[in-house]
């Protein structure tokens, strides 16, 4: 139990300190397509909104211990969902696995990151611009998508050991009842039931 426990926490201090700069960098360019009045790409989207639930949540699973441990079936199946949101977040981010954020010559991929300009290679044959920051960013990102899938698996399989049955409650139950005997004698019995 204990071992579980331990486990848990340190694999959501690992969730947590992977999805802040996720949170930092895919902010940055959101802010930037909202500046623009333009539409955020799916891509950066799609891993945002999940950065910021599963932050959200760890953190509240995190200092919510004993809820944690009473209800852990439930977060289990929520951090499983987690790690499909990050599966296809890594999914959407898949071109920028094999980027090289040095040198874009010789990419077969193109990616346009709309205000911030574009990636890879273009359809007609011109490279794009050479944007280092923007591709080093997106990388990173992917890098913590793939990282955080792993981590809310792991966080889920340490759940199951973590759960605790509550104790059962006993209660008493006293039913008075009359009985009537013959003529106009009463008597009063008392029983008691265990459920």
């Amino acid at each position: 139990m204990w071992f579980a426990t331990i486990f848990f926490s340190f694999w959501r201090l690992s969730q947590i300190f992977t999805l802040i700069p996720t949170l930092g960098m895919l902010a940055w360019f959101v802010h930037g397509y909202v500046l623009s009045q333009s539409l955020t790409p799916d891509f950066v989207l799609v891993l945002f909104i999940a950065s910021v639930l599963a932050t959200v949540w760890a953190i509240y699973t995190l200092f919510a211990h004993d809820h944690t441990t009473h209800s852990s079936y439930f977060i289990a199946f929520i951090d499983l969902c987690f790690m499909g949101t990050f599966i296809a977040s890594a999914w959407e981010l898949r071109g920028f696995a094999k980027a090289d954020c040095s040198n874009f010559y010789g990419s077969v991929w193109f990616v346009s990151l709309g205000v911030f300009g574009s990636l890879g290679y273009q359809e007609r044959g011109h490279w794009a611009v050479d944007i280092q920051k923007n591709c080093g960013m997106l990388k990173a990102c992917f890098a913590f998508a793939i990282m955080n899938c792993f981590f809310w698996l792991f966080t889920a399989w340490f759940l199951l050991f973590m759960h605790k049955e509550r104790p059962v409650e006993k209660v008493v139950v006293e039913r008075r009842g009359h009985r009537r005997g013959h003529g106009r004698h009463r008597s009063r019995s008392h029983r008691q039931t265990f459920v």
